[in-house]
């Protein structure tokens, strides 16, 4: 079998999802071996079980007609599970499979990426920042001012990141972008994601194709009456530091 390795590397070598290329001595088709890490497995999310057993359904078909060995075998090692199957990618079991994983990978990895950024980062903010914050925000997402808490599911200290999400305004990845409390802001998630690297000026500027200029000056308004108050606890966590 003549092969060449084509890999992946997301965040160590047992994290890897790897595809490694071939010829079938059997039928001399191309055929494609991929590497599945063990920790995806081990996880066991209902989307993974959903996959897998697609997967396993079609292996057992073909373990039955007996065609071609290459086409969906299975095989167990120490750290990770071997897919190998026709290299057309045409089979949509084994696709779906095997692209679930990479973005499984592709998405811790960018996870790491963004804590990486935010250890990195200058300023702090606490738990209790971040609670004032939704306070004055009347638990409003900041951009889109869609309703996410009522005042009665929220305690005091309450981090609440984990029903939506918490924004820089002005991303990490890019120049000024920091971890101060004015920095920050409670968002819906739909924002969140379609804001994604752009600064706070700029997904403004691009509301303006979905939102009046009447209600974009209206918020801004809003976030301005409690910007002081953010201001006042960047200059806490500066004197905290010095």
């Amino acid at each position: 079998m003549r092969q060449g390795v084509s890999s992946i590397k997301l965040l160590s070598e047992k994290r890897t999802v790897s595809s490694n290329y071939g010829e079938c001595v059997k039928t001399k088709r191309s055929t494609t071996f991929v590497s599945i890490p063990n920790e995806l497995a081990s996880k066991n999310t209902e989307k993974y079980k959903r996959l897998y057993s697609a997967v396993e359904k079609y292996r057992s078909e073909c373990d039955k007609r007996g065609d071609c060995f290459c086409i969906c075998q299975m095989t167990k090692e120490k750290d990770c599970t071997i897919v190998s199957f026709d290299g057309d990618f045409t089979i949509s079991a084994i696709r779906d499979f095997v692209k679930y994983c990479g973005s499984y990978f592709q998405d811790k990895f960018r996870s790491e990426i963004r804590k990486e950024r935010e250890r990195e980062a200058i300023g702090r903010h606490t738990k209790g920042d971040l609670s004032n914050i939704a306070q004055w925000q009347e638990y409003k997402c900041y951009f889109c001012f869609k309703q996410l808490y009522e005042q009665s599911h929220i305690y005091e200290g309450a981090e609440l990141g984990h029903i939506a999400h918490w924004d820089h305004l002005t991303p990490l990845s890019r120049s000024k972008g920091s971890n101060y409390p004015s920095n920050m802001a409670l968002t819906c998630k739909e924002c969140n994601l379609k804001k994604g690297n752009k600064t706070e000026n700029e997904y403004w500027t691009s509301l303006r194709e979905i939102m009046s200029e009447d209600k974009i000056f209206e918020i801004r308004k809003f976030h301005e009456g409690y910007k002081q108050l953010k201001l006042a606890l960047n200059r806490k966590k500066r004197q905290k530091q010095t």
